[in-house]
């Protein structure tokens, strides 16, 4: 993983470049289990991190004032996804020729893991966030994905 931080954004001081650099560290792995959760793809889940983190840097002052850092960024995390998804709605790549089918023995041992991201990857790309949102960050449903209470 590869973020400048040469101090090159306006109002983002020593002190708050070091405290960045220490969230952006202990959040990468969960940013990119929820980015594979909503895409099922690694490149993209770490794309999607990526996006989220030099989002947050940009205003990483005014993110801290708020109180809830990991909201944020997972709201813009989920929103870069959405964003993708839009911008590209069909990910096939037609061919002149047909894929050879799996192996019986490959589909055989496939696990409860596979079973799962198959199911998400079936549903619709919001549904999916909140699914991922709910059960895997086990957010109660008085939540919204961005970390704010509802009224």
């Amino acid at each position: 993983m590869v973020v400048f931080m040469g101090g090159g954004v306006t109002g983002v001081d020593r002190t708050a470049e070091a405290e960045f650099s220490g969230f952006m560290h202990s959040r990468w792995l969960q940013l990119v289990r929820l980015g594979f959760a909503l895409t099922g793809d690694r490149g993209l889940a770490e794309d999607l991190a990526q996006t989220a983190l030099a989002r947050a840097y940009a205003s990483w002052p005014q993110i801290c004032r708020t109180g809830d850092p990991d909201a944020y960024v997972r709201r813009v995390l989920v929103n870069a996804n959405r964003s993708r998804f839009r911008k590209h709605r069909v990910a096939e790549q037609l061919t002149g020729t047909v894929p050879e089918p799996v192996p019986q023995e490959a589909a055989r041992d496939s696990d409860d893991r596979v079973m799962l991201m198959a199911a998400l990857l079936s549903l619709p790309p919001r549904q999916r966030s909140v699914v991922v949102l709910r059960f895997w960050l086990d957010m109660t449903g008085r939540w919204r994905p961005c970390g704010r209470a509802r009224t």
